[in-house]
């Protein structure tokens, strides 16, 4: 009943605006629970929190006005799980989920719904359901009920009892999977807090965590209360530093960097080297490899030499020639256990032999048979990875949202030298998409059918571009392949973006949380559907 009370206070309490917070989640929230608030639309946020044994970092995406998208990874150590095994250090990958399904009104909170680690390791899972509202022009509250890891501390019976009073426990894993029968299920939690707002830079928080550490208490902390003190300063708009006593035993620090896309300037196109039907450019590019264990952040570094040659109208030959500079790829020395073909998880062995590949060299062949369908032809070393036949038709009515295509690949892998030399390993790849512009600059795009291990399924793609360029998007690719038999990750899954460098062209780059071969795709440059 005391809940009940505060919440009827909170919503009756008059409207006032204050600045966006993020917890050390990297999500809009007090120090480790989350609010009802969301960041400004389109928002791109960047983030680091470190306490006791455990560093985050985090990227999130106000991918509307009401959802985030939010992409994790964290540094643990000296964890234990429910059936007692000891972890000395895990690196943990986990994506989370925020919408805001009612806006703030005069005599309403806002309310928000969650959902942490649901494709994870399950060390960070958990849901909540949370109401924010202003109580002064300074002071904000915020309460919420919490499951999983936000029911760990101060748990009761779930209030709707019957089967959502069970919640099975699930071990430490190797993440990915989805674990859709535990949401919202077993002990449920009250967590909430106060913010206090002296001065425009600066923020007090006061919190009553739900989060109980079971994993690290005791191991690597001892959480000895569930009241944190924070305190976050703003020294410009866009860069939030804080400072936080937790859990009555530990101080924590944490910063964000957050960054608006619909707000960067819109620049040139890059410059080419023109001479007739020939253009050409050189430009840098970088090669990342992110999470590995022994090595969370690798890279390589180079200039690319890339050429086009119009032969004739709709014919054209294409080529990258790739000079490494500096890096570190060459380095990781784990060797892939997959037990699909390795159609991706020896990528590293590509960035070991030479420093000079020619990354691509094709042929391509337009046409537009009909007033609506285009088709495309290429020919070549079509990517680091794969040489082949690539052909591809598409039916786009000039105007309309929607359009269909179908593409069919006839590939054989490259050796590792990025030469003219094969390996023996064929395959016959093929997709039909269905693309669709739902406004605003959304892109949804669906595409089924056989991948580059020889196995079949679909992925779903989901993109935002704004006019200026940038573009962030998010997919997953779910095939005949058990989770069990891709391994590390489940699924295939990730994020994409693209930033304009004007003079520089545009930076595009593809983050996985790991790289397997279930769901793999060739890439190859000229696709017919292009998002203006």
């Amino acid at each position: 009943m005391r809940y009940f009370v505060l919440w009827v206070l909170i919503a009756i309490w008059p409207i006032a605006g204050q600045a966006q917070h993020y917890n050390t989640y990297g999500m809009p929230g007090l120090i480790d629970m989350p609010v009802a608030s969301s960041a400004p639309d389109a928002e791109l946020a960047f983030s680091v929190a470190t306490f006791a044994s455990q560093s985050r970092g985090s990227a999130t995406f106000q991918l509307s006005d009401r959802m985030s998208v939010s992409l994790r990874y964290a540094q643990l150590k000296n964890l234990h799980d429910i059936d007692g095994r000891s972890y000395d250090q895990i690196f943990d990958r986990s994506f989370g989920l925020h919408y805001r399904l009612f806006d703030e009104t005069t005599h309403r909170p806002a309310v928000a719904i969650g959902v942490n680690d649901f494709v994870g390791t399950g060390i960070y899972a958990g849901e909540y359901i949370v109401g924010t509202k202003a109580l002064s022009p300074q002071i904000s509250g915020t309460i919420g009920l919490g499951w999983g890891r936000l029911a760990s501390h101060g748990g009761f019976p779930h209030p709707l009892g019957g089967a959502l009073g069970d919640r099975p426990d699930v071990p430490i894993g190797e993440g990915g999977a989805v674990t859709t029968a535990a949401l919202f299920h077993g002990d449920t939690a009250v967590f909430g807090g106060l913010t206090y707002q002296p001065h425009d830079d600066v923020t007090v928080i006061l919190e009553y965590s739900s989060d109980g550490y079971r994993a690290e208490n005791g191991s690597a902390f001892d959480h000895q209360s569930p009241w944190n003190l924070g305190l976050s300063y703003w020294p410009r708009p866009d860069l939030q530093l804080s400072a936080q006593y937790l859990y009555g035993s530990e101080f924590g620090l944490s910063a964000s960097y957050g960054y608006n896309p619909k707000s960067a300037p819109v620049l040139r196109p890059p410059s080419v080297q023109q001479a007739g039907p020939f253009d050409w450019q050189i430009k840098p590019y970088i090669v990342p490899s992110l999470f590995d264990p022994d090595a969370p952040l690798r890279a390589d570094f180079g200039l690319a030499l890339t050429g086009e040659w119009r032969i004739a109208p709709g014919v054209t030959a294409a080529g990258d020639l790739r000079q490494h500079i500096a890096g570190n790829l060459h380095r990781i020395t784990r060797e892939s256990d997959s037990v699909l073909p390795h159609v991706r998880s020896d990528f590293a062995k590509y960035s070991r032999e030479g420093d000079l590949d020619l990354n691509s060299l094709t042929l391509a062949w337009y046409e537009q048979p009909y007033p609506n369908v285009a088709t495309r032809l290429t020919l070549g070393l079509l990517e680091e990875m794969y040489a082949g036949a690539s052909a591809e038709a598409l039916w786009h009515p000039p105007g309309n949202a929607v359009a269909l295509g179908v593409e069919l690949n006839a590939l054989q892998q490259r050796g590792y030298e990025s030469d003219f030399r094969l390996r023996n390993y064929q395959v016959l790849s093929g997709h039909g998409s269905f693309y669709w512009d739902a406004g605003g600059g959304y892109h949804v795009q669906v595409d089924a059918g056989r991948y580059l291990a020889k196995d079949w399924g679909g992925t779903l793609t989901l993109s935002r571009r704004f006019e200026n360029g940038w573009s962030l998007g998010a997919f997953a690719t779910l095939t005949d392949v058990s989770f069990a038999e891709f391994g590390e990750g489940s699924f295939d899954k990730g994020i994409m973006f693209t930033i304009p460098l004007g003079e520089a062209g545009a930076l595009s780059q593809t983050i996985r949380p790991v790289t397997r071969d279930g769901g793999a795709r060739v890439h190859v440059d000229g696709r017919l559907y292009t998002i203006d």
